[in-house]
């Protein structure tokens, strides 16, 4: 007697997945856009990219002491055609059964089990993958590879560069063994399921639980005492909005208590979310974020570190002399996606400003000599350490520096002024002498320092009498009417 057919059968998990993939690499029969105009001559599909292969598995073996990878093909090859001169591409990895993907870029891998690399030399890129190895499900990735590159292009008798760009996929399949009887998993599926492209994922995956993956795009997060934070936790194995028996649990620890760090949930997606608060004033505080899966209540935990960003103190003078040029540089921080302002200013004055990150020079009038000016940094418009005070030193008076004698009955005598008036040198301008003695200007010999403004004269002293003992006392006025001290001699 026959035994009655059975309307379910029993699938190998590990065909189902290998032909669910080959589902997905079906072309995009779509026709690609031809730009029009000018470049409507130009064949674009000179730049295309494929994979050496269409599948990469991994199975990986279970037993009462956990789980390993028995066999993995880690590498794949992306190849690129045309005469590229210059390449970027990017991948976008998808878990359809848990709606969840991550997008991976040059600029942007936080995620330590993919990498990959430019082979220029064969016109490649590497591709490396490790699966999470506590994952404890069959599953696929779908994974878009999408390059832009800049392509040589003959036209006519001249080459140019031209934009181009182009896609390709392959599948990432994970499948587990069974350690001690080498079987694999098995997964039940009827007919009219098999048959439902909608359902293949649904109908793949055995519903035994992984371990939650949690990955943080910083571990140690610095920034502004006057800014927000923010951080992002990119999180595998849960489906956040749906397979949670309560919302994210996040605390967070200050040390000490009172530097006014804080933390919130800023925004939340299937596989992430973004976090932010305030930085802590000081110390340092420690984010904690707890996950609970509803189905089977297992819980995951991870933390990151957040610190105030030490304030760079500006390379300045404090003190300065008018009309001389002082070189300020601001040392603001490389923060991206920040505006900068300095300013230079009195009680009811703006002397400079700039949004320029770079040093500068700057110089003051004689009117402000005796006066303190402020200089500030501000980033986001919020100040950027504290209000620096500079002191404008007035220039000197004029001073008698050396007194030289040449013979009994004739000195030399240097002086120095100090400064500018309108633009011009300040040099003496009077000459105050009492006694027995007159005197003259050696004007071949006067020389200045126009990086300090420091003129210097030179000036013969002799007696009017020469029977009489030499004795005076004299002093210096220069063009801003200041004059020297008196200088008596002997």
């Amino acid at each position: 007697m026959k035994k009655p057919r059975n309307s379910k059968r029993t699938i190998e998990i590990y065909f189902i997945l290998y032909l669910a993939a080959l589902v997905l690499l079906i072309p995009d029969l779509e026709q690609k856009s031809i730009p029009t105009g000018e470049q409507s001559n130009i064949d674009y599909n000179i730049f295309k990219i494929y994979p050496d292969k269409t599948i990469l598995n991994a199975k990986i073996t279970l037993d009462s002491s956990g789980s390993k990878v028995a066999d993995l093909d880690s590498l794949n090859l992306i190849y690129y055609t045309g005469d590229v001169s210059s390449i970027d591409i990017s991948f976008q990895i998808t878990n359809k059964k848990l709606g969840q993907f991550i997008n991976v870029s040059n600029n942007d891998n936080n995620f330590d089990f993919i990498k990959f690399k430019e082979v220029p030399d064969i016109s490649a890129y590497a591709f490396w993958w490790h699966p999470p190895i506590l994952d404890k499900r069959n599953y696929i990735l779908d994974v878009k590879a999408k390059a832009k590159a800049l392509v040589r292009v003959k036209d006519g008798n001249r080459t140019k560069l031209v934009s181009m760009e182009a896609q390709t996929q392959f599948s990432l399949i994970v499948s587990y063994y069974d350690q001690q009887s080498g079987m694999p998993y098995f997964v039940s599926i009827s007919d009219s399921v098999v048959n439902n492209n909608d359902s293949i994922f649904n109908s793949l995956f055995v519903q035994n639980y992984s371990d939650i993956y949690l990955d943080f795009t910083d571990r140690k997060v610095q920034n502004l005492t006057t800014e927000e934070w923010e951080n992002k936790l990119n999180v595998f194995g849960v489906n956040l909005n749906t397979e949670l028996n309560q919302k994210p649990n996040i605390s967070i620890s200050n040390s000490p208590e009172n530097n006014l760090g804080s933390v919130y949930i800023k925004s939340i997606s299937n596989n992430s979310i973004t976090l932010a608060g305030k930085t802590p004033q000081f110390g340092q505080s420690k984010v904690k974020v707890k996950l609970t899966r509803k189905n089977d209540g297992a819980s995951y935990e991870d933390e990151f570190i957040i610190s105030p960003m030490p304030i760079m103190e500006p390379i300045y003078s404090s003190q300065i002399q008018p009309n001389q040029k002082y070189k300020i540089e601001p040392n603001f921080p490389e923060l991206n996606n920040k505006s900068y302002f300095v300013k230079i200013f009195t009680d009811d004055k703006v002397l400079y400003s700039s949004s320029n990150i770079a040093p500068f020079y700057f110089s003051v009038e004689e009117s402000f000599a005796n006066k303190t000016i402020y200089f500030e940094r501000y980033i986001n418009g919020k100040l950027y350490g504290k209000t620096y005070n500079i002191y404008v030193k007035p220039f000197p008076i004029p001073q008698i520096v050396k007194i030289q004698t040449i013979s009994n009955n004739q000195l030399k005598m240097v002086v120095n002024s100090f400064g500018s008036i309108n633009g011009r040198e300040n040099y003496i301008k009077s000459v105050e002498i009492s006694g027995n003695a007159n005197y003259k200007e050696l004007l071949g010999q006067a020389s200045s320092n126009k990086d300090n403004l420091i003129y210097t004269q030179i000036f013969e002293i002799a007696p009017n009498e020469i029977n009489r003992e030499f004795k005076f006392k004299i002093r210096m006025q220069d063009q801003k009417k200041q004059w020297s001290n008196w200088i008596e001699y002997p």
